[in-house]
């Protein structure tokens, strides 16, 4: 009996694999930022006191971090002060976003980090976008990569390389 060898056809195809998980910063690399304590009685904003505490606060401890700012009380803030909160952290986080809780906060720096890829090195080539994580996103985030990636890219799958679900091909 004449046997053929096995021939792995995935393998010898130049796929490119994106792993989600590569775009989110390091755990100890997010930090929340809670407005509570500038707050009177940490439920009020006052503007002069909120002024005056981020020109005393110091931001050095942020500094290369990933930043997202939240509100654990159930004050109401006004939108200039989050524009005012985020010119000081600026200066020295290494991203800031507003977040309710770390896991929407990871969402959203994984969202920036996708927008900022160098797509030249995956222009007419083949991904596949890891389908198995530590962590689950949102299809806002597979959306969002699909969108930046398809225009690109000659055919995006999803999954692992042994079993990809084709999604998008040229």
């Amino acid at each position: 009996m004449n046997e053929k060898p096995l021939i792995n056809k995935v393998a010898q195809k130049a796929i490119k694999q994106i792993d989600l998980m590569s775009f989110l910063p390091k755990a100890t690399n997010i930090v929340a930022f809670d407005i509570k304590g500038f707050l009177f009685k940490e439920l009020l904003l006052k503007e002069k006191d909120f002024r005056e505490a981020l020109k005393k606060y110091d931001f050095s401890n942020l500094e290369e971090k990933s930043v997202y700012v939240h509100c654990s009380t159930d004050a109401i803030i006004p939108m200039w002060a989050y524009m005012l909160l985020a010119t000081y952290l600026h200066k020295k986080a290494k991203n800031v976003v507003f977040a309710k809780s770390l896991q929407e906060a990871e969402e959203a720096f994984v969202l920036q980090n996708i927008e900022m890829i160098d797509l030249e090195l995956y222009t007419n080539q083949r991904v596949v976008v890891k389908g198995c994580g530590e962590k689950n996103f949102s299809p806002l985030v597979y959306i969002t990569l699909l969108r930046i990636f398809q225009p690109v890219c000659k055919a995006i799958s999803f999954g692992e390389a042994c079993s990809m679900v084709p999604v998008f091909k040229k």
